[in-house]
């Protein structure tokens, strides 16, 4: 069983874990993702942190605000 995720505690889905800038790039972070101002954290943690919620229909994912 792969490594829950930081931010949430659950184990990641098909996604997997994906790179989060710390400070979102249109909020002044570095758009570059330098060494320490990424994190790894799953895909519903990540879409949640643009304000995007998941929505499952038939096989495919969709992401509305």
């Amino acid at each position: 069983m792969p490594d829950p995720c930081p931010s949430c505690g659950k184990p990641p889905d098909w996604r997997g874990f994906q790179n989060a800038h710390v400070v979102n790039k249109g909020m002044g972070g570095d758009p570059k993702g330098k060494r320490g101002e990424t994190v790894r954290i799953c895909a519903r943690c990540h879409a949640e942190r643009h304000g995007l919620r998941e929505i499952e229909s038939n096989t495919r994912w969709h992401y509305a605000r």
